[in-house]
């Protein structure tokens, strides 16, 4: 009896290991030559049960069935043989946009400056054209490029989780069976300078100063002599000339003095009915512009500009703490090529805030630790950036490096119980795990 019973279990495993067999075995073989292995396995032990303990059978299928599990992340740079086109994806690394605005005064002396003294008291005068330079900002803001060093290839079977992956426009790795995570990307431009010049050539033309030219007249006589009388009729002649420079300024500080007199009575009340409240708010201030713009004729100008500058800067992971030249800098020319012996040098340095050295010390306790096998990700470090002119910082900001921190993995223990995982594409690390 007991032998009947086990030759029908032994029929039903074996018909069912045909089924297995034919609709399996195909797919097995082409996929994965691991799991062509273990299944020709598993049909052993199947049509052998007789004469093998249960318990032992189950042990054993079971670790060949995890085993089955196939997956392999490695570097590209080391990766020695590649058979199959693999999945490809690369770890970001920081860079940073530095936008420095410069503010430009440009000094300018007014065409009657020598007369200044003489017709207004005027003492205070810009006696050369310059200009001077002064750095206004700095804004630090930090955007992801590919790291070449960290492109990693993924071999895995057709079951795997990993072949579900989602990613951004250049390679990182955004989801793992998670398309929900996919967000429109908005690509990272910008303009390496902008550099605006504003002309000076015709400020002083604009200002009238009254007429240019001067009239003047010739009296000249004719004599008519007649028998009882001579007389002189007078003749006379219009002619204009050009003002000469000094006419010109007189003019120039009338007109300013005039001025001065027609708003002194504005305040004064002395023209009888007088506008009040706003209109003669914009009285005043029009004659104060107006006496501004024609005293520069005399004392000169002052013109601001402002100019932006924009570099990118890309931390090497191993000049961390170092000091590096971003460009230099002069009051009297502005921004300078860092290549150049003048100017003062703008500094840039970066410090790992060491948030990552838990992690070292992890793997230092212990090294049976396998950080490399599984699915690699980067923990970022948090950093402090600091701009500095002349030793003192005039810019500072603390924002994670990802080409700082660790390269760490997620097993294939824990890849095998999860259902989805979220990353920051911008910095390599997990986001969350379900």
């Amino acid at each position: 009896m007991n032998n009947e019973i086990e030759g029908q279990k032994i029929d039903k495993l074996s018909r069912f290991s045909s089924v297995l067999k034919k609709f399996i075995y195909p797919y097995a073989k082409s996929n994965n030559s691991y799991i062509f292995l273990c299944w020709q396995f598993f049909l052993t032990l199947l049509f052998n049960l007789k004469k093998m303990n249960k318990y032992l059978v189950i042990l054993i299928i079971s670790i060949f069935v995890s085993g089955c599990y196939s997956l392999k992340v490695e570097k590209l740079s080391e990766a020695k043989k590649i058979k199959d086109a693999p999945i490809i994806y690369v770890l970001p690394q920081t860079a940073f946009k530095i936008e420095v605005e410069l503010e430009k005064t440009n000094y300018i002396p007014g065409p009657y400056k020598k007369y200044a003294a003489e017709f207004l008291g005027a003492k205070t005068i810009i006696e050369k054209e310059k200009a001077e330079w002064k750095i206004v900002s700095i804004n630090i803001n930090d955007f992801p490029i590919p790291d070449t060093s960290c492109y990693f290839l993924i071999k895995a079977n057709a079951g795997n989780i990993l072949n579900r992956l989602y990613f951004s426009n250049e390679g990182f790795l955004i989801s793992v069976n998670n398309p929900d995570a996919i967000k429109t990307e908005n690509p990272h431009s910008y303009s390496l300078i902008n550099n605006l010049e504003t002309s000076n050539k015709s400020i002083f033309e604009e200002l009238p100063v009254g007429k240019i030219e001067k009239f003047q007249y010739d009296t000249t006589y004719r004599i008519i002599t007649t028998d009882t009388s001579t007389r002189r009729i007078p003749s006379y002649k219009k002619y204009s000339s050009l003002k000469s420079e000094a006419e010109l300024a007189k003019d120039a500080a009338d007109f300013i003095i005039r001025i001065r007199k027609r708003r002194s009575k504005l305040f004064m009340g002395i023209n009888g009915s007088l506008p009040t409240g706003k209109a003669l708010e914009i009285m005043i201030e029009e004659l104060n512009r107006t006496e501004k713009e024609y005293l520069s004729l005399f004392q000169g100008m002052e013109i601001k500009e402002k100019q932006t500058y924009v570099y990118d800067f890309i931390p090497s992971p191993n000049r961390i703490n170092e000091t590096t030249v971003l460009f230099r800098f002069s009051e009297e020319k502005g921004i300078i090529d860092k290549t150049a012996s003048t100017g003062t040098p703008v500094l840039i340095q970066l410090t790992n805030l060491q948030n990552t050295a838990p992690i070292d010390s992890l793997y230092a306790s212990n090294p049976k630790i396998n950080k490399k096998n599984g699915l690699i990700y980067r923990i970022p470090a948090r950093t402090k950036i600091n701009v500095s002119l002349n030793k003192q910082v005039i810019a500072e900001k603390v924002s994670l490096v990802a080409q700082y921190g660790k390269l760490h993995s997620i097993s294939k223990k824990v890849l095998k119980k999860t259902k989805s995982i979220e990353f920051y594409p911008e910095l390599g690390n997990i986001k969350s795990l379900k």
